[in-house]
């Protein structure tokens, strides 16, 4: 069972599909060292944590 598949059975979370607009998801990155984690974790503490971006901006912006 990979971790995608933990997280939709074990938080009801289904990672496959973009759940605002439906588009399939793909994993850019795992990041699974701690310090690393830790070190994200303190910086969104200390900055806050910006809510994702409204349904019409778009996530990421073509390449030209």
């Amino acid at each position: 069972m990979n971790w995608m598949q933990r997280l939709r059975r074990v938080f009801d979370i289904d990672l496959r599909f973009c759940p605002r607009c439906g588009a399939e998801l793909h994993v850019l990155a795992v990041i699974t060292n701690a310090q690393v984690i830790a070190t994200i974790l303190a910086h969104r503490a200390k900055h806050g944590s910006r809510d994702p971006p409204a349904a019409s901006q778009p996530v990421v912006q073509p390449l030209p």
